[in-house]
């Protein structure tokens, strides 16, 4: 991640250098590289060292104070145009619904697991708080079973997924609040980027959320799928509705436990004003990059997330090509 104004961004035959006031800072072999972050507006990316990350199929992101990527550069995708128009049919038929359904019951599944986790491990330390954050946990599990017996095309439970989604969220941000509030820090719920907050827990989940969604929308590109439509999201221009939908299956495993361990280990203090500090948005892109690092065994298979969210990007691929007869969403145990 360039987050320091005055960086030059350049290139050493095939090594990506970075330099700030003429000194070398970081210098690593360009097939290192998976994605490059650029967090700062005073910086300068060479053009041979854009040829060199190209070449090397390394995604170049821009993003804003907020963590919101707001461009991005890229080496050329072929897209298969059978997957795309099978995304689009798709919308009509059953893979649609069961599509949707399966992102919302993985991210209430993940919600209740992430409750759960956090109840034990403060059963010897706090037993009061780990009781109230097993019982949350058991009511969001609740909504599980009415989101997979909804019945009938999209159009039709599109909106009843959403509120059964919304009703459990409610729940588990309560529990999150009360998580915080044992730190020392005040959570007035989940807040969103336009919204304005001014908490640092929503601070950092909204840069947080940004990174994931920028990884969600170029794993489903080098799947071959349009990550502009979705099935549980509305499509819409201003946002990747189908990177929105497998967001939902990793926003617990990845950010909200980054952001639970940033602010442990840093406080309030990574705030100033409405915005996160700079070295604090170094902070929460480091601990975000830790989780997608982070090995977990999901069908079977211990892999690190980020290696998950890619699959789950190809195995959504597969099904739309009804080359599989169904699509598990990610859950962590």
């Amino acid at each position: 991640m360039v987050n320091e104004p005055g960086s030059f961004i350049g290139a050493k035959r095939d090594r990506l250098v970075v330099k700030r006031g003429g000194n070398v800072v970081v210098e690593i072999a360009a097939s290192q590289l998976s994605c490059v972050y650029i967090a700062t507006r005073g910086s300068t990316l060479s053009c041979s060292a854009m040829r060199l990350l190209l070449r090397n199929h390394v995604n170049v992101v821009v993003l804003d104070g907020s963590g919101r990527p707001v461009g991005r550069l890229m080496p050329f995708i072929k897209r298969g145009l059978r997957t795309v128009e099978e995304q689009i049919s798709a919308v009509r038929d059953e893979r649609g619904t069961r599509l949707a359904k399966s992102f919302a019951v993985a991210k209430v599944t993940n919600q209740a697991n992430l409750l759960r986790s956090l109840s034990y491990n403060r059963r010897t330390s706090s037993l009061n708080l780990a009781d109230e954050l097993y019982d949350l946990s058991i009511k969001v599990r609740r909504n599980v079973k009415p989101i997979q017996e909804l019945a009938g095309d999209l159009a039709a439970i599109r909106q009843e997924v959403v509120r059964l989604e919304a009703e459990a969220a409610e729940i588990y941000w309560s529990g999150i609040a009360s998580v915080l509030r044992e730190m020392g820090i005040d959570f007035p719920g989940r807040k969103k980027r336009f919204e304005n907050p001014d908490d640092p827990m929503n601070m950092v989940l909204n840069y947080g959320y940004g990174i994931l969604a920028t990884r969600c929308t170029l794993s489903l590109e080098l799947a071959g799928l349009d990550p502009f439509r979705g099935f549980l999201h509305v499509n819409s221009p201003r946002r990747p509705s189908l990177a929105m939908d497998v967001m939902e299956e990793f926003r617990q495993s990845v950010v909200d436990r980054a952001a639970l361990k940033v602010l442990r280990e840093n406080g309030k203090e990574i705030v100033k004003g409405r915005e996160l500090k700079r070295e604090a948005r170094k902070t929460v892109l480091q601990a975000v990059t830790e989780r997608f690092r982070q090995k977990v065994t999901f069908r079977d298979r211990s892999l690190p997330i980020e290696h998950h969210i890619l699959l789950q990007a190809r195995r959504i691929a597969v099904y739309l090509l009804r080359k599989s007869e169904e699509y598990h969403g990610f859950v962590e145990r």
